[in-house]
């Protein structure tokens, strides 16, 4: 402003040195006409002097309003003429201004949603990891669980096939027992008879049960019940796993969702950042 109102100054001075030269400018051109036209009309120059002096002296001052007119319209054109040119530019500041402004908005928004997007992965990711520990530690109990049933049942069949080669062999020791326990003659030939009837009458009767197998000791019994306890407390626990995992399976489902709905968050605002660029 001060340099604007330098301006002005030095500008009003021109202006009115302008009009100071041009009004002595004149005043001469004009005693000059006035001396010339007083000696062809045969006056002398005094008088043509005094008669002109008059008409300088109203020329010289319309001369002097007229340039003050014209200083004062071109002082107010050129002030009117700096006032619209600041006036533009500092429309100009303020649009750039207020774009900056905005930009900056939308960039510290677009950095915000950036690391609200890492943190959400990050924990999407921290949960899946969990999911996965979850997922193994419930495939290894249950194949603890299979391998120990396994090996039950692997472990009843060798007691059922033992007794039955014990049942088989205590029949053959009988067989041959009774084979060696006869005599000759008539008492061969009964024994066979009796041992041909013993055979059909065998072989009509239903087959009997096999023999209970030998009572278990106390130990053993401890060790089973045990064993089913074990059993029973990993099939609670098996159980308890499935549960879990279905339960971390939705939450995953749930992050899955809420992680595309970020992403497409994300994609809007920057599509948005875009758009406001352009």
């Amino acid at each position: 402003q001060a340099q604007q109102a330098q301006q002005l100054a030095q500008q009003t001075q021109a202006l009115q040195a302008q009009q100071h030269g041009f009004t002595q400018a004149a005043a001469q051109a004009l005693s000059a006409q006035q001396a010339q036209q007083a000696q062809q009309g045969g006056l002398p120059p005094n008088l043509g002097g005094v008669k002109s002096s008059l008409q300088v002296q109203q020329e010289m001052k319309a001369a002097k309003a007229e340039a003050a007119a014209q200083a004062r319209e071109q002082i107010v054109a050129a002030a009117q003429a700096q006032a619209q040119a600041q006036a533009k530019r500092a429309a100009e500041e303020e649009r750039e201004a207020k774009r900056a402004a905005e930009m900056e908005v939308m960039r510290k928004a677009a950095e915000e949603e950036n690391f609200r997007r890492d943190a959400e992965l990050k924990r999407v990711q921290a949960e899946r990891a969990r999911i996965e520990s979850i997922e193994a530690e419930a495939r290894r109990v249950e194949e603890e669980a299979q391998a120990k049933v396994q090996a039950k049942l692997d472990a009843e069949a060798k007691v059922v096939e033992e007794q039955r080669r014990m049942q088989a062999k205590t029949k053959a020791a009988g067989t041959a027992f009774a084979l060696l326990g006869l005599d000759s003659g008539d008492d061969q030939s009964q024994s066979e008879s009796e041992s041909e009837e013993e055979e059909e009458a065998a072989e009509e009767a239903p087959p009997k049960p096999p023999p209970p197998p030998p009572p278990k000791s106390a130990k053993e019994r401890a060790a089973e019940a045990e064993a089913a306890k074990r059993a029973e407390l990993k099939a609670e626990k098996a159980d308890k796993v499935k549960r879990t995992v279905q339960a971390n399976e939705e939450a995953k489902a749930k992050v899955a969702d809420e992680a595309k709905a970020v992403a497409d968050a994300a994609a809007a605002a920057a599509a948005a950042e875009v758009a406001m660029a352009a």
